[in-house]
């Protein structure tokens, strides 16, 4: 719990302060469906806040100052997913909107008794977390292997990259780059030509997608970590060799999300180090942040529309704050109405069991969504939706309580490794992991998180550390005894 002597503001206690506040605001603001939605929202999240009180500093709004994975996910979930889910629901005719709108208010009950099973079992020591709220960083004796692990991540890195660069045969940021004013006309199937249409091996792909997502971001983190502590010259370099290959190889497909993510989780570092936020810090972190999707937005519109308002407004607000929840939407118009539950066969855990093998779900429903037959496209949507056009309501509330019990323990896993402490290891997972558990949870199936983004690898990872530290320990206990036991 938190110590209430503690200088730091109790967020949960003022947002429980504000909900009531809120609620009879809306009174004289909104009237109708939205009123009666955004009541039920409400109540929701007091339900969360008040069950997860006593864990509020890892459950609720106070986590963020630690950047804990169950926070962010609970944050992103509302402000990305529950609240446009409010304004998608008053929109819509078909009668599945009210179901789509009762599965995003579901994961306020399960979602929290995942975790909560899972500390019972897992169990973070909360009278420790405030000592994460220090700014600062601490040393390791194993600092100095990291250097040389990274070292070796970055060879493997470029190898990856290199191995890319000759398998495609346009890169979309080059043609960019070649024609800016009229390459809008080919942009879209460039960069589905060098993703999803790359013709390579299934193991390619794989690292292709972790280079962006998980090995150069850790050698941008870690490097960043000895960079700022040890002020070493060879510590410097490998942080810019390792930044300019991340933004250089996150920026050829032009996707907007992967260049995004190294900015915001260098950013979220800053945060976790220094333990403040000001006004000019969250400006300047829009701007950086959202400078390259921007441009990219810009120059694969069409000239007609190029104008600042009509982007802004149509082009990043709407793609953040209204796509993740209207895509989610859609599969519950899909599914079972235009086609049956899939039973397993939407997700490679259980498609294997059926001889008709995997069901395309994602480009099925953007074929339909956006009635283009011929589409490669995809529309991807946060595990809600995948799971409901399996399962329906069984597949949703058995996910949500696991993905609650999961993500409890990779927390209490780094938890634990760092041991309560502003380490290498917890400052490089907390940094990259929250730009995992909001940008992509809210737009992408959990088993894709698991898999294709390599959270499965970097948990995996993390136990093998955990494991040669406890091991270390035991045997540095061992020795001391014997020393003793000869002293004497």
């Amino acid at each position: 719990m938190i110590d209430s002597k503690s200088k730091y503001i109790d967020l949960d206690k003022i947002f429980i302060f504000i909900l009531p506040i809120i609620f009879i605001a809306l009174i004289f603001i909104l009237d109708g469906e939205s009123f009666y939605l955004s009541t039920a929202l409400i109540i929701t999240i007091l339900i969360y806040e008040l069950f997860t009180f006593r864990e509020r500093t890892i459950y609720g709004l106070n986590g963020f100052r630690i950047l804990s994975i169950p926070s962010l996910m609970f944050i992103s979930f509302t402000a990305l997913i529950a609240i446009p889910g409010i304004y998608i629901t008053v929109i819509k005719t078909n009668p599945m909107r009210f179901t789509f709108f009762y599965a995003i208010l579901s994961f306020y009950f399960i979602f929290p008794l995942g975790l909560k099973f899972a500390n019972i079992l897992f169990p973070i020591d909360i009278s420790k977390i405030p000592q994460l709220y220090k700014p600062g960083l601490v040393k390791s004796s194993s600092d100095k292997y990291y250097y040389e692990l990274l070292i070796i991540l970055l060879s493997i890195s470029i190898l990856i990259l290199f191995d890319y660069l000759f398998r495609v045969d346009k890169i979309p940021l080059f043609e960019l780059l070649k024609n800016p004013r009229n390459a809008y006309k080919d942009l879209f199937m460039l960069r589905e030509e060098s993703m999803k249409l790359l013709d390579v091996t299934f193991i390619e792909k794989y690292l292709f997608s972790w280079l962006n997502k998980i090995f150069l971001p850790l050698g941008i983190l870690g490097s960043l970590f000895l960079t700022i502590l040890y002020k070493k010259r060879k510590y410097i370099k490998l942080f810019m060799v390792y930044l300019f290959v991340g933004l250089f190889n996150n920026s050829l497909t032009i996707a907007k999300a992967p260049t995004a993510a190294i900015i915001l989780s260098i950013l979220l570092f800053y945060f976790l180090m220094k333990q403040k936020v000001t006004f000019k810090f969250i400006i300047s972190s829009i701007i950086m942040v959202f400078a390259f999707p921007f441009t990219i937005i810009y120059f694969s519109s069409i000239p007609e529309i190029r104008q600042f308002d009509n982007l802004l407004i149509n082009g990043m607000l709407n793609r953040i704050f209204v796509i993740p929840s209207e895509v989610l939407y859609q599969y519950f118009r899909i599914f079972p109405n235009m086609h049956s539950f899939l039973q397993g066969r939407g997700t490679n855990l259980f498609a294997w069991f059926y001889p008709e093998g995997n069901f395309h779900i994602i480009n099925y429903v953007a074929k339909i969504w956006w009635d283009a037959p011929q589409t490669t496209g995809s529309a991807n949507a946060i595990y809600l939706g995948n799971f409901w056009a399996d399962f329906g309501w069984a597949g949703i509330i058995i996910v949500t309580f696991l993905i609650g019990m999961f993500v409890h323990f990779f927390h209490y896993l780094v938890i634990d490794l760092s041991e309560y402490k502003k380490t290498i290891e917890y400052m490089i997972v907390m940094s990259l992991f929250s730009v995992i558990f909001t940008i992509f949870f809210i737009s992408t199936s959990f088993t894709v998180l698991l898999f294709t983004e390599g959270l499965l690898i970097i948990m995996i990872i993390i136990l093998l550390i955990r494991g040669l530290k406890n091991m270390d320990r035991k045997n540095n206990s061992i020795k001391y005894i014997l020393d003793k036991t000869r002293g004497n």
